[in-house]
């Protein structure tokens, strides 16, 4: 099985609040796959790992290269 590579990314600032997201890209675009903001649940990758791994998904931290897009589409995501 091939891994899928997505990436997580955590937003602590005025605009967003406390917010994070998966995303993912292919051909060097930055996509949105699934954010949460306003509550306590944190992506745990010492709990999730295995359960991705599973899954055929590697979970790596977002390049920041990509922060900007990143928080651009998470705003969007939430409607802001």
């Amino acid at each position: 099985m091939s891994t899928r590579v997505i990436y997580y990314q955590c937003f602590c600032d005025d605009d967003l609040g406390e917010a994070q997201g998966f995303f993912e890209t292919t051909n060097n675009k930055l996509t949105m796959l699934y954010g949460w903001s306003l509550n306590d649940a944190n992506y745990r990758q010492e709990y999730m790992g295995g359960l991705m791994k599973k899954l055929g998904v590697e979970v790596k931290i977002l390049a920041k290269k990509h922060e900007a897009k990143a928080k651009q589409l998470m705003k969007e995501w939430f409607g802001l």
